[in-house]
């Protein structure tokens, strides 16, 4: 069986989500939302969520971040910075801007850290069938989630389904679960 590149799964998904409109990434993102909740007991737990980069078409985030907060879930993101991350609270009243890469950074000064996570939600272009993510390429998750707790479940977001299997390297962190609008992926079998 041939191997994938990234490369190529970048440019393969770049494209199949250039061609979502904001009504299908809207209507996808909802069923997200809903398969998660009905999949993980996030209540009172603690979860770090990304911030939906809309120029990139990514899972529209907002919907998770409401539902988690209607079941007291303690809720944090990364803000990246020109190589520097950090990790912060947000609430349902916390304010955005647009920040380096449009990334929407919060207004929170609290800090948050990696290692009580319970969930984390994390952003990606491709995955295959064994787990692995492709992002965009500058390691940001990868260097995250390496800092996560064991117990801490990694869960994937797409609008598609994997790929059979791609080329790794060594630094790559596998997901334990990925969330389609129709299926979970256990990556942990």
């Amino acid at each position: 069986m041939e191997i994938i590149s990234k490369a190529s799964i970048r440019k393969k998904y770049k494209e199949l989500r250039s061609n979502l409109s904001s009504g299908e990434i809207d209507a996808l993102s909802e069923e997200i939302t809903k398969q998660l909740l009905k999949n993980f007991q996030f209540n009172n737990s603690i979860v770090h969520l990304f911030l939906t980069i809309e120029k990139l078409k990514e899972v529209n985030t907002l919907y998770i971040m409401n539902e988690l907060f209607k079941l007291n879930v303690s809720l944090s993101t990364s803000v990246y910075n020109n190589s520097i991350t950090k990790h912060v609270h947000i609430f349902s009243d916390t304010q955005y801007k647009k920040g380096h890469l449009d990334i929407p950074i919060p207004n929170s000064s609290k800090t948050s850290s990696l290692i009580e996570l319970d969930f984390i939600i994390v952003p990606l272009l491709g995955y295959d069938n064994k787990g692995n993510r492709i992002g965009y390429g500058k390691g940001i998750y990868d260097n995250i989630l390496s800092k996560c707790s064991e117990k801490c479940k990694k869960i994937g977001v797409s609008f598609f389904d994997p790929e059979p299997e791609f080329s790794t390297e060594p630094h790559d962190i596998k997901l334990d679960y990925c969330q389609t609008p129709n299926t979970l992926f256990n990556f942990n079998k």
